[in-house]
């Protein structure tokens, strides 16, 4: 009786397992996927912000150069975001080192450790922060070198005015990640304003695009400083005292073209500012760009560790070269 009702139980169970094989259907070729349309993909992660992050400023770069915007697309606002969060042009090569009249080497950093099996050995390690209270040595030379802002690159108007924060409205700035582009567009007292913001791929330079009809008729611009460096240099090393050794020399000058050699201490970069506008000095370290009966103004600032042999491209191709080189970067394989 047991046997027969095992049998009966297997012929059941096989029966329906059986009728299942019979009903499912073949597996179907898969079909070739479709390719990935990329623009679609990296646009689709846009930045786009209405209001100030006080804490999450934009940036811009190229791997060599960043650049830290605020909501105008420049850095005209500084003191509308933290203070961790500071508005800077930092390059790969610069860096600084304030004096060191006592010579502080890197063996006046180093304390004797205990290391079991190897006796004491020399590392550079503070046992407390009191330490460097005592040793003005590992104060020097934590602190030394580090990296600097190489500018400060905001609006203002011709006359030097200063703009009023009070006066921006309706802002919306998008970050292109296909183009690297920052469009930033507000409204300055019931005026428009629109400002494209790039890095060069190549060079590490800014690249400046404003369209407003206060351009003309207030004569809305830009201006650039060049700052010095702040001793507490953490986390903003910008700073716009006299202090120290430090000096500004032209270098060369043209119609909407100047080149400059700044130094700080013993350290010396190059910059250039070429404009479709005048550019003129307008203080010790600051230069103020302005076009003349136009809506539309271009700036390029360039910075160089040593003083360039080639010449500043056109704005024009420099957009054309931004584009090409990125889309290139994203999808090789194609062309839009």
């Amino acid at each position: 009786m047991r046997l027969r009702t095992a049998l009966l139980a297997f012929t059941l169970l096989a029966g329906s397992t059986a009728a299942c094989a019979q009903t499912v259907a073949p597996t179907a070729a898969l079909a070739p996927a479709s390719p990935i349309d990329r623009y679609a993909l990296v646009t689709r992660h846009n930045v786009t912000l209405t209001a100030i992050d006080r804490h999450a400023p934009i940036m811009l770069g190229n791997g060599d150069l960043g650049f830290t915007a605020d909501i105008t697309g420049l850095q005209t606002f500084p003191e509308q975001y933290s203070e961790l969060a500071p508005l800077l042009t930092m390059a790969q090569w610069a860096w600084h080192s304030f004096p060191n009249p006592h010579g502080y080497t890197e063996q006046d950093g180093l304390i004797d450790v205990p290391v079991p099996g190897r006796g004491e050995q020399p590392y550079a390690w503070m046992k407390s922060w009191s330490v460097a209270e005592t040793q003005p040595a590992y104060t020097w030379l934590r602190a030394n070198p580090h990296r600097f802002s190489l500018s400060r690159i905001g609006l203002t108007f011709a006359d030097g005015e200063a703009l009023d924060f009070a006066k921006i409205a309706n802002t919306r700035q998008t970050l292109d990640l296909w183009s690297g582009a920052l469009t930033s567009r507000f409204t300055y007292d019931g005026q428009s304003v629109e400002i494209v913001t790039r890095v060069h791929p190549t060079l590490d330079m800014v690249m400046i695009e404003i369209a407003s009809p206060l351009v003309s008729s207030q004569g809305l611009g830009v201006q650039v400083r060049y700052p010095g460096v702040n001793p507490a240099s953490n986390p903003d090393p910008t700073t716009f005292e006299r202090d120290g050794d430090q000096s500004l020399n032209i270098v060369a000058s043209d119609t909407g073209d100047v080149h400059i050699r700044r130094t700080l201490d013993d350290t010396t970069y190059y910059s250039g500012i070429t404009a479709s506008g005048k550019i003129e000095q307008s203080g010790p370290d600051a230069f103020r760009v302005a076009a003349a009966g136009r809506d539309r103004l271009t700036v390029m600032v360039r910075f160089d560790q040593h003083e360039p042999v080639e010449k500043t491209p056109a704005y024009s191709a420099s957009v054309q070269g931004n584009d090409c080189t990125l889309e290139q970067f994203l999808d090789p394989g194609r062309r839009r």
